[in-house]
């Protein structure tokens, strides 16, 4: 995979090893994740994922109770899917 790359994953939580993917983002292994779901959902608010550039979370509003629909977005960080690590476009 080009270390350019982005993981966006919108499906399941269990689809992506979290733990591989802290593991890349932090070696530059891929630019960027966007991440629709989770495990757990949400998050704890000390998890490495809340804490790291380049990642968003966006939790699903589905299944909203309890009053976490206000949590919204929990993290936005670096630059959009378009500049990977601050490159910008040749344009």
């Amino acid at each position: 995979m080009k270390k350019t790359a982005a993981l966006i994953n919108v499906s399941r939580g269990k689809t992506i090893d979290q733990d591989a993917l802290i593991v890349a983002l932090k070696k530059g292994e891929i630019s960027l994740a966007r991440l629709g779901v989770m495990t757990p959902e949400p998050l704890p608010t000390d998890h490495e994922l809340l804490k790291m550039d380049y990642v968003t979370l966006n939790p699903h509003m589905g299944s909203s109770r309890g009053g976490r629909e206000g949590r919204g977005v929990q993290s936005c960080g670096g630059e959009p899917a378009g500049h990977p690590r601050g490159k910008k476009d040749a344009s």
